[in-house]
């Protein structure tokens, strides 16, 4: 069963977000990192280890602001409700055996 999603309306902003040194961080982060776990003395492995933290940290954070400042109706295009959970009846609940 196919959901028709309904496409945005003609000039309905997208949100991209804006261009980040945070990915290419991460991935420098973590291969420093992964070469620290191959070094006899663990000053690679902690650099690596605290930026990628501190690198992820801020990314989340980030989008975190990025989520919260997009309007109310941003990404509602008619097919919130199917997501939702039908609500319980009392039929679907299962009797009382005592």
């Amino acid at each position: 069963m196919a959901i028709e999603r309904k496409l945005p309306e003609v000039g309905e902003e997208i949100h991209l977000p804006g261009p980040s040194a945070q990915p290419l961080l991460v991935a420098v982060f973590s291969t420093v990192t992964l070469l620290g776990v191959t070094q006899p003395h663990p000053i690679f492995f902690i650099i690596g280890a605290v930026g990628l933290l501190l690198t992820l940290f801020s990314w989340i954070r980030d989008a975190v602001h990025e989520f919260k400042a997009l309007p109310e109706s941003h990404g509602d295009h008619g097919h919130a409700p199917a997501h939702a959970a039908p609500a319980a009846t009392p039929a679907d609940t299962p009797a009382d055996s005592h």
